[in-house]
């Protein structure tokens, strides 16, 4: 074998590592063959219905275990990145969320609690997504609006301001229902800097959030009202209660 082809075969040899070791530490994220679904582990990028979901932390899961007559079913919440959009958003199972262009729902967990002895680690937990593209509003306003959350420590030194986390922006999100309360129409997600904002179509809405035990809420509930090419505009304070 002549020198040339020596040289070849070593450079397509080194070729073959290099690619083996990327892809060991740049895994491509899992896709839907077909369109179907993919499920995710924490920590696991996927890509499906075109947009890229990585969960990272679950939230809550108060499902109720099939050996245990609860009052309520219980729900699952995990906290995920999409795409490359600033920000986490956090999925209650079941509830769409419209993340720009996408509305996004946590479709599906696994397993399935079927006995309250048996504590589900955070390693075998898999979430199934749905996502679709939003209806464009061809005809309405976009409402935005911006909330504050504090006090967040019982002092403050000057100097050393204690803001709100993304977390607990992204915890209290913003829920936006038809005039009669009936239907949900989209849930907003606060960024890092408490700020929100969706695209509707003409009509009344009733706006609110989940409210707590503790503190008080101002600017929520609020009814408001999209005419063409309005840009309305709420606030909503929520008073922690920490003195």
């Amino acid at each position: 074998m002549n020198t040339f082809w020596v040289k070849w075969v070593l450079a397509l040899g080194v070729m073959l590592v290099l690619g083996a070791l990327l892809m060991a530490f740049f895994p491509a994220p899992a896709t839907a063959p077909g369109g179907g679904s993919v499920s995710a582990a924490l920590g696991q990028k996927i890509l499906t219905g075109g947009v890229y979901i990585t969960p990272l932390e679950l939230v809550e899961d108060s499902r109720c275990p099939a050996d245990v007559q609860c009052i309520q079913a219980g729900t699952v919440r995990i906290r995920a990145t999409i795409n490359s959009l600033n920000g986490d958003f956090v999925f209650k199972l079941g509830e769409p969320q419209t993340v720009g262009e996408d509305i996004i729902t946590l479709a599906a967990v696994t397993p399935a609690l079927k006995y309250s002895t048996v504590t589900v680690q955070p390693p075998d937990y898999l979430f199934i997504f749905a996502v679709q593209k939003a209806a464009p509003v061809t005809d309405g306003g976009t409402l935005s609006g911006t909330m504050t959350i504090g006090p967040i420590c019982p002092v403050e030194r000057p100097g050393q301001p204690c803001k709100p986390s993304p977390e607990t922006y992204a915890a209290h999100q913003v829920y936006v229902y038809s005039a009669d309360r009936k239907n949900l129409i989209t849930t907003l997600t606060p960024d890092a800097e408490g700020k929100f904002s969706t695209e509707l179509p003409i009509g009344a809405y009733w706006i609110d959030i989940i409210h707590s035990q503790i503190g008080a809420v101002n600017g929520a509930p609020v009814t408001v009202q999209i005419t063409r090419g309005s840009t309305p505009s709420i606030s909503i304070d929520i008073d922690t209660g920490i003195r």
